[in-house]
């Protein structure tokens, strides 16, 4: 069996496991600190995390300690509202994948969080629209924004 300490970067540190709580009541699980080349995320059969669940002598995922609980009490990173929170990645799972988890996060009420994503989408018809008009295509462009969602106007 190789060595987990080299396999895994692991040196000085042991990296603790940790859960964080979403606002939705999904469980996400992460050790800390991350070893190099491993994701923000791991999932619960992760040898990584079940590693780590060892050496600090966790047999289930529930005895891991909670670093976050966003389910209730925490501020919304756009407007005064405390209470359950979202987080935003501000780059999409859809084009990255689990690398979005490595980029910064936005904690956001789940008002905020869906205010967002219509004006991302609108934002993204918007740029269409311009990029059709670049190539003289202004009736495709026009049809394109009578199509936008309110948030682009």
């Amino acid at each position: 069996m190789e060595n987990l300490d080299v396999l895994y970067g692991w040196v000085d540190d042991d990296p603790e496991p940790f859960r964080v709580i979403f606002a939705n009541g999904s469980t996400h699980y992460e050790i800390r600190p991350k070893p190099e080349g491993c994701p923000t995320w791991l999932k619960p059969d992760d040898p990584r995390l079940l590693d780590a669940m060892g050496r600090f002598g966790y047999s289930v995922l529930d005895e891991i300690p909670i670093r976050e609980d966003l389910t209730a009490g925490r501020e919304c990173g756009r407007c005064p509202r405390i209470g359950p929170i979202e987080v935003h990645h501000t780059f999409p799972r859809e084009a990255f994948g689990d690398a979005c988890d490595d980029f910064p996060t936005l904690e956001l009420c789940p008002e905020c969080h869906t205010w967002t994503h219509e004006q991302l989408e609108a934002y993204g018809f918007k740029l269409v629209a311009r990029l059709l008009r670049s190539w003289g295509r202004t009736k495709l462009a026009d049809e394109v924004m009578d199509n936008t969602p309110k948030a682009a106007t």
